[in-house]
């Protein structure tokens, strides 16, 4: 049976998975059964200058080698896959991270985002929904004095949207159902279910027509001839990834008409206006927020230096790139058979969710992290395709009047099959760790992280602030080879727009899906209040 196109990735996923169990770990087998994390309380040295510091911040100065203070990007895929569990601790925190259903359930999706390749840039609407429907529904059992039992309710709520996307893999989801109701009587499991899948059909449905499923006719510029700067095929590219993406809707937004598809009995007719849940239109919220955001002008003495550093940084024999550097890029990339960046972002929440996090706030963040992500890859995917600035290795073999034609060079990493700025990656970490900042009410929280995927087994890294992390994606996209310096921090810039943005209007959004007050309400009662670290000291590095 082949893979539905909407879970393709840039890689073709491989239709003999559909048939195989999800291969885990031995570490990811005790960490799914609730096993301790392990600390590693230093992280490992870095060519930046020495140990990652306590203050967060990275060193500027790369072997003479100018750099933009905070640069980003995306990658593509080699052959050798580590499905390692990515491992997060914070000092200053409970040993046990939490592990509840909500985290069961994401750790399936996961699973199923590993197995299917799905891309960075579809796999957020998934967990997006996973986790939002299990919000509304936890948020409407509240409002009823929570008189069903909560895991029941959480896990009808995630087994029906799941159901729905992958019925492929319904035993899976099954089984986590099974075991997780197997104590549950009769008649709660009855009332959990008439109580949680109202609210599941509803988003499905609201996703109908959300122009992730229209046919984008995008042809790019030729790269022998085409304009100077504007965007080509990559050597073996043969199609560009999600252009469609540009025009699509998240979830819903306050401020914007709904899609037909969300009025009942309304014809599902086009519908192509780039909403977004939180951010409203993406050519509004661009041309409010984001216009200082641009690549760098050809012939300026900025670009030649950015065109420099990628070329010697980023080359996959380069001399003058550290082993470190090196390792920074394989990393963060996030290919094939992981839970892609935005698994990396909810890997690092889940360790820092204290183990008594109940399942409603465990919902929440998770269900604001997964919509930021998702709304971050629209805006990000809108800027791109209105500048559809090229690829470093476009750019350098060709040649341009200051920079001789190189036409062997090579990156690092594949390049992704879409225009380079801003770089994505960069803005969904961003996106993703302001989140976690407004959350836990400060950038300056310690984690220590592994990588899911790598030539080689990396050893944990630990970082001091969401910030520093978001410039290490973004450098190693850089040492990848597949972005410009310039890139990182831009897509930094727009990603924690959009963190503050969806931060700031979650609860009118997810009330608007639903035609429901809960969420504001919850809000208010909350007077958005969350757990702190113990670490945290409200430092912001985010203007």
């Amino acid at each position: 049976m082949p893979v539905p196109s909407v879970f393709a990735s840039e890689h073709e996923a491989r239709p003999e998975l559909l048939e195989q169990s999800p291969k885990v770990s031995p570490l990811t087998e005790r960490l799914s059964r609730g096993g301790t994390y392990c600390l590693v309380p230093n992280g490992p040295p870095s060519s930046l200058g020495g140990r990652v510091r306590q203050s967060g911040t990275l060193s500027p100065e790369r072997n003479n080698t100018r750099v933009a203070k905070g640069s980003y990007q995306r990658m593509s895929s080699p052959r050798v896959v580590f499905a390692i569990c990515a491992v997060l601790v914070t000092s200053a925190l409970p040993a046990h991270a939490a592990y509840n259903a909500v985290v069961q359930w994401q750790d399936a999706v996961e699973q199923v985002v590993r197995t299917y390749n799905i891309s960075n840039q579809i796999s957020a609407k998934f967990y997006a929904l996973t986790n939002i429907a299990q919000y509304q529904a936890l948020l409407a059992n509240k409002a009823q004095g929570n008189k069903i039992n909560d895991t029941a309710v959480t896990a009808f709520a995630a087994h029906y949207v799941l159901s729905y996307y992958w019925p492929y893999r319904q035993n899976v989801f099954d089984a986590i159902i099974a075991k997780q109701l197997a104590s549950v009587p009769a008649s709660e499991k009855l009332a959990a279910r008439t109580l949680a899948q109202p609210y599941a059909i509803k988003l499905i449905v609201s996703r109908v027509n959300d122009s992730t499923q229209q046919w984008a006719d995008f042809k790019p510029a030729s790269a022998e001839n085409g304009p100077m700067g504007e965007y080509a095929f990559t050597p073996n590219q043969t199609f560009v990834l999600y252009p469609q993406l540009a025009n699509a809707t998240t979830l819903a937004t306050p401020k914007a008409n709904p899609p037909p598809s969300q009025q009942a009995g309304a014809a599902f007719a086009q519908y192509s206006n780039a909403d977004t849940l939180t951010v409203g239109p993406a050519q509004t919220f661009f041309s409010t927020k984001l216009t200082q955001y641009k690549p760098l002008d050809l012939n300026s003495a900025e670009y030649a230096d950015d065109f420099n550093t990628t070329a010697t940084l980023g080359s996959k024999n380069s001399t003058a790139r550290k082993e470190y550097d090196t390792e920074t890029a394989w990393f963060w990339a996030d290919l094939d058979g992981t839970s892609t960046v935005n698994g990396h972002y909810y890997t690092i929440a889940k360790s820092l969710l204290p183990n008594d996090t109940s399942l409603l706030d465990t919902a929440e963040l998770f269900a604001r992290l997964g919509s930021a992500q998702f709304d971050s890859n629209i805006v990000g995917w809108y800027i791109k395709f209105y500048y559809l600035f090229w690829r470093p290795v476009t750019a350098i073999r060709r040649g341009d009047a200051r920079h001789p034609a190189d036409p062997t060079w090579t990156p690092l990493l594949s390049t992704p099959a879409h225009p380079e700025y801003p770089s994505t990656h960069t803005v969904t970490a961003a996106a993703s760790g302001q989140v976690l900042a407004k959350w836990f009410k400060s950038d300056n929280v310690t984690f220590t992280v592994s990588s899911e995927y790598a030539p080689k087994k990396l050893a944990p890294r630990t970082y001091h602030s969401f910030s520093e992390a978001a410039t290490e994606v973004g450098w190693s996209r850089v040492y990848g080879g597949i972005h410009f310096p310039k890139s990182g921090p831009d897509g930094a810039g727009v990603g924690t727009k959009v963190g503050d943005t969806v931060s700031d209007n979650f609860p009118a959004a997810v009330d608007s899906i639903f035609g429901t007050s809960f969420a504001a309400a919850h809000a208010a009662d909350n007077n958005s209040s969350s757990p702190s670290p113990k670490a945290a000291t409200g430092r912001r590095l985010f203007a």
